[in-house]
């Protein structure tokens, strides 16, 4: 799916709040490739990093990857659980976003192959930013046939992969090549944060409002299984449902997140498989409708998992 630099299997969805940057800091965090054109920085141990959680509550470790909505198939971004995490992983997050495969295949990066050389976490005075540096000014370049929309969430993934996985919420400056300076016109995207740099957007032009994180996608489970993931819902409710491999409806109940409203809260719930035919089952978690479609409205948000009962 895609086009020639982004590869476009998803777009668009969420939950409000914009993450401000960091009020304090430490010197500097980098990850990977040469540093001659880039400002010199002094690194810090990752104890000294800010261990508070982001105000968007989002856990640490997360990657974005796109999917398409349930009813419409507009395109957002969803969550994936990493082992990647703090200022050594920088690099390794944004290639993960660029070029990696994510777990679930309903989902795709954006982005079509590696451009990113180097990655780092920088400060000037109290105000933290991500210097991204592509490999050269071709990959800055929207590709014929892609969107604003489309570009603009390109980049949002690398933004709020950046946020979950450095453990500070803070505006990505991307520069080009060998050249120091910024890139205020990414894939035709102009740069509106502060000295040239990108912020993360609200999120409900980003982010669906319903993320499964666990089990991972395929996971042949037995017995009770834990499932979890993060939601902004109605009244806090979240729906699950299972279907066996026939489309036949196998379970229908509800949780709820820890609160209700203002960003994504963590939900939980314990699926009893016991007694289940062996097979294959999609696990459905969405969020209420209240409005109902009929009404008007683009119908709950919805993420899956498929996992297989031993």
């Amino acid at each position: 799916m895609g086009s020639a630099l982004l590869v476009l299997t998803a777009l668009l969805g969420g939950c409000g709040g914009d993450p401000p940057a960091p009020a304090t800091a430490p010197r500097a965090a980098t990850s990977g490739g040469p540093t001659s054109a880039v400002p010199p920085t002094t690194p810090t141990a990752a104890s000294d990093m800010p261990a508070a959680r982001p105000s968007s509550g989002l856990p640490r470790g997360l990657v974005f990857f796109g999917g398409g909505r349930a009813r419409t198939g507009e395109w957002q971004l969803f969550a994936e659980p990493t082992d990647l995490r703090g200022r050594d992983d920088l690099l390794a997050a944004v290639r993960t976003v660029m070029a990696g495969a994510p777990d679930d295949p309903d989902r795709s990066t954006l982005w079509n192959g590696d451009v990113v050389e180097q990655v780092a976490l920088r400060w000037d005075g109290d105000e933290g930013y991500y210097d991204v540096r592509l490999v050269d000014a071709a990959a800055t370049r929207r590709p014929p046939g892609t969107s604003m929309r489309e570009a603009h969430l390109a980049i949002q993934q690398v933004v709020w992969t950046l946020g979950s996985v450095g453990r500070v919420e803070a505006p990505v400056r991307f520069t080009a090549g060998r050249s120091p300076e910024p890139v205020t016109d990414l894939l035709g995207i102009p740069a509106t944060g502060p000295d040239d740099t990108y912020p993360a957007a609200d999120r409900s032009g980003v982010l669906s409002s319903m993320h499964v994180l666990t089990p991972a996608e395929g996971t042949v489970v037995s017995g009770v299984v834990d499932v979890s993931g993060l939601a902004e819902s109605f009244e806090a409710t979240v729906g699950i449902r299972v279907v066996d491999a026939s489309g036949k409806t196998v379970l229908d109940d509800a949780t709820s997140t820890e609160q209700c409203c203002g960003r994504l809260w963590p939900w939980r719930y314990e699926l009893d498989t016991s007694g289940w035919a062996p097979g294959t089952y999609v696990v459905e978690a969405r969020t209420d409708d209240p409005v109902g479609i009929a009404q008007g409205s683009d119908g709950p948000e919805i993420d899956t998992r498929t996992i297989r009962v031993d």
